[in-house]
């Protein structure tokens, strides 16, 4: 009955929607390391500061050592957050440099 996928039916206004649940596994310790290999140099530390999470809980969860569930849980969010947040800011700066290139480019 707990099978990897489970397929609810809701009926909404005659309409019919299947949603498809899939049981989404743990991370592995490989994954978790992988993980904190992208960090860059102080990242714990602002992860700490933006998350208010103990920098050597961060480090042991991505060392792979398994504290309470929710902890793991906000362990990995803040990381993600983090992560994401250093992506966006990549992508908005190459788009701003670029533009300052297109533009000088235009005037030469």
């Amino acid at each position: 009955m707990f099978a990897l996928m489970q397929t609810l039916y809701i009926s909404l206004q005659n309409k019919s929607l299947f949603i498809t649940h899939k049981k989404i596994k743990a991370m592995t310790t490989q994954e978790l390391k992988e993980l904190k290999a992208k960090l860059p140099n102080g990242a714990l530390t602002a992860i700490a500061k933006e998350s208010g999470l103990e920098i050597s809980l961060i480090s042991r969860v991505l060392n792979g050592h398994n504290p309470m569930f929710d902890k793991k849980a906000k362990v990995i969010n803040a990381v993600a957050e983090y992560l994401e947040g250093m992506q966006d800011a990549e992508n908005k700066a190459t788009v701003r440099a670029k533009a300052v290139l297109n533009r000088n480019l235009q005037t030469a």
